[in-house]
């Protein structure tokens, strides 16, 4: 597999530093922005709000709960600062939080019904984050060094793929539970159990 590294940096000026560290410290605010518009027009509202509070409800929902996932993996909050998080979400993707916010960014411009956006909106987001996680990478080889470099080498940046080596016990352990909520979610959706007539 050929070696991913984080992007190195250029001979940064201070105004480029500091536009920088804006969009570092502004990062969410910023890539929400395309809901200022979503919530300000109805210029090709889509008219199924059946369609677009249930799509847009499920992907607030797997936003939040992929979050969450990995909040609980991660070892910045915690007492244990300098070992690298790699297990849970984490063992799929090497930004798990962002894909997470991607998803609740998208469920909340699905819910204003204006669908047409949805393609500027992850372009956007994207924008942002990776100008983001490009600084934070370059943050994370400083302080983690090889145990990173191989953590780039190993993990994708976005997207989740599936988990590999001794990850993939604790990946099935911390999937369970969700996937037993799902489960009953489809028992219940599909009238399994005769329980909700």
């Amino acid at each position: 597999m050929p070696s991913r590294t984080a992007p190195t940096s250029s001979v940064e000026t201070p105004a480029m530093k500091a536009l920088l560290e804006f969009v570092f410290a502004y990062r969410n605010y910023l890539a929400a922005l395309p809901l200022v518009y979503v919530f300000l027009t109805t210029t090709g509202e889509v008219q199924d709000p059946g369609l677009t509070w249930s799509l847009a409800l499920a992907m607030v929902f797997l936003g939040a709960n992929i979050r969450a996932w990995a909040n609980r993996h991660c070892n910045y909050r915690s007492r244990e600062k300098n070992i690298l998080a790699r297990t849970g979400p984490y063992a799929m993707s090497r930004n798990p939080l962002y894909v997470g916010t991607i998803c609740i960014i998208l469920g909340v411009n699905i819910a204003s019904g204006i669908l047409w956006m949805l393609p500027v909106t992850l372009i956007w987001v994207f924008a942002i984050f990776n100008v983001v996680v490009a600084r934070e990478e370059r943050k994370m080889l400083k302080n983690y060094g090889d145990d990173y470099q191989a953590f780039l080498d190993s993990t994708p940046r976005w997207f989740p793929g599936p988990p590999s080596g001794e990850h993939v016990s604790g990946f099935l352990r911390d999937l369970s539970a969700p996937l037993a909520v799902l489960a009953l979610f489809l028992v219940k959706e599909y009238r399994l159990l005769d329980l909700w007539s």
